[in-house]
């Protein structure tokens, strides 16, 4: 299986479910959060734990890194936001407000700004210089999910005037996932009706619904290009859309479990998607008749994200462990399980891999 999608590292040190991971611009810092109420900082290329985050009194459910590394955020059911620096693994500020479980938290490209999404049906940003809350977003009448609610309506909100600009309404169950196209002018909403939803950002309008799904829809990614879409579900498939015609062009199954993460590499080339099924599957995008390259985890597989390049795949498994995989040489194939030789040798794979390009602004 030397031609496949290989496993560099296993992260092992969490006494607890890994909840989230993240990977900086440059691919040199891995990072995680447990419910065993840490943050752990990883090397990729030494796969050494370089800071464990103590300080959250309950399970870490979120975290993020600043694009140029140097910064990290955790959210946790303590109903706190934590800033912690990478360099020296010390907590650097804890924000307080929320009055629930956070749920989702994100740095702003320029490092100024945070934003958190918590139960407590809010989203709060944060100025990082005064370490103030400089305004609460409220508005959904349920909890806030990525700004997609249990209410069933997505909100679209104005950072520099910091108000809720508009409501998508029009989903008849809750909405579950949402995601931006790359060039932010699109808003792809998925919902518990079996739907996606697609809007228009500028001009706040409903565009188009795509339905074919026969279960409730976890998860949805754009292509970078903008002309895919790509939706999970519980009735264990993943399908492929046209976003300008609504045409479902390829529909992939195989998986025996609701599909809770899909992400699409940055080349438009490469479709993986993880569930509840304990399989990472990686699919072909151009070629129609390819069976997808399996890999068997070891829980629920959660998240799955590529680094900015391509190069590297990291994946949230449900377990202790956090998984970080080498692109660099997909091809299709069958079934494989990552074998002990390739991750026994991950200096040499990484040693071939410049670092990764920083994330394009949208």
């Amino acid at each position: 299986m030397a031609d496949e999608v290989r496993e560099i590292r296993v992260f092992e040190g969490h006494a607890g479910v890994v909840e989230a991971v993240a990977l900086s611009a440059d691919g040199k810092w891995f990072l995680s959060g447990s419910h065993d109420m840490t943050v752990r900082l990883w090397s990729p290329e030494t796969g050494d734990c370089v800071h464990t985050c103590e300080g959250h009194l309950e399970d870490v459910n979120t975290v993020a890194l600043s694009r140029d590394g140097s910064l990290l955020a955790s959210g946790s059911d303590d109903a706190t936001v934590r800033l912690w620096s990478s360099s020296t693994g010390r907590d650097l500020h804890k924000f307080t407000g929320h009055s629930g479980a956070v749920y989702s938290v994100a740095l702003s490209i320029d490092g100024k700004w945070l934003a958190s999404g918590s139960e407590d049906r809010s989203a709060r940003l944060w100025n990082l210089t005064t370490r103030k809350c400089v305004h609460t977003f409220e508005g959904h009448s349920d909890s806030v999910t990525a700004s997609g609610s249990e209410d069933c309506t997505v909100r679209l909100w104005n950072l520099t005037t910091n108000e809720c600009v508009h409501t998508f309404e029009g989903h008849s169950d809750s909405v579950t996932a949402v995601a931006f196209s790359a060039d932010c002018a699109l808003l792809a909403s998925a919902s518990s009706d079996k739907t996606v939803r697609l809007w228009d950002v500028a001009s706040k309008s409903f565009l188009r619904a795509y339905e074919g799904h026969q279960g409730e829809v976890w998860a949805v990614a754009f292509a970078k290009s903008g002309a895919l879409l790509v939706s999970g579900s519980s009735d264990e498939t993943v399908h492929l859309w046209d976003v300008a015609s609504c045409a479902c062009l390829r529909t992939f199954a195989g998986h025996s479990g609701t599909i809770y993460s899909v992400a699409v590499s940055p080349d438009d080339k490469w479709l993986v998607s993880g569930g509840e099924d304990a399989t990472m599957r990686l699919w072909d995008l151009e070629a129609a008749n390819c069976k997808p390259t399996i890999y068997e985890c070891q829980g629920s597989v959660g998240s799955v994200t590529f680094s900015s390049d391509g190069r590297l795949l990291a994946s949230n498994n449900g377990d202790n462990k956090p998984l970080l995989w080498n692109t660099t040489s997909l091809k299709c194939g069958g079934e494989a399980e990552p074998s002990a030789e390739t991750a026994a040798e991950p200096e040499a794979e990484l040693a071939a891999d410049p670092a990764a390009e920083a994330a394009a602004e949208p």
